[in-house]
């Protein structure tokens, strides 16, 4: 069917929030060659942040309203589930670990880009972001460099992944050699 428009297709905004929910990683099949940026049009559906809808669709809307118009860098901030071996991993720990894995390949990417970086860390939908915690930063800081070491375990899994550490993942979920 059609649907009519109160203005001219090129000066409207489509978004289609339809979901197949087909047993696949999150209700969504991504070919390999599947790219959010495409040309003059946004796809939305992979999740970007683990677990985080909403923060993923946050990151592409700000990637899409801050960068140029460059569809290849835009694509390469982002790393999520693509092609049926990784849509459909067959174990709920390998999905986790996937996941994991792709939004902290993100965060990396986000790092070279100072302001982005600081969008992350600012974003009401980021759960970790220290506006969401009474003592804020500090506790932050203390968590990811204090005793718990929490980045240099992230930074040692991340690497662990890419060295073949983990036989399971040995072309890091798909993204080997991004």
């Amino acid at each position: 069917g059609t649907v009519p428009l109160s203005s001219s297709p090129a000066d409207t905004l489509f978004v289609d929030c339809m979901a197949d929910l087909d047993g696949t990683y999150n209700g969504s099949n991504f070919s390999g060659d599947f790219k959010i940026f495409d040309g003059d049009q946004v796809n939305l559906g992979p999740i970007i942040v683990f677990s985080n809808i909403c923060c993923s669709a946050a990151l592409i809307a700000y990637i899409e309203s801050t960068f140029a118009d460059d569809e290849e860098m835009r694509n390469n901030l982002l790393y999520f589930a693509r092609g049926k071996e990784y849509t459909k991993l067959n174990t709920n720990t390998m999905r986790f670990f996937s996941e994991f894995y792709y939004q902290n390949k993100t965060f990396k990417a986000f790092r070279a880009y100072p302001p982005a970086m600081e969008f992350l860390m600012n974003s009401r939908t980021l759960l970790d972001a220290p506006c969401h915690h009474r003592v804020g930063t500090f506790v932050l800081l203390w968590t990811m460099f204090g005793p718990a070491q929490m980045a240099k375990k992230v930074k040692t899994f991340v690497e662990r992944v890419e060295n073949g550490d983990h036989p399971d993942c040995q072309d890091c979920f798909g993204c080997a050699g991004r």
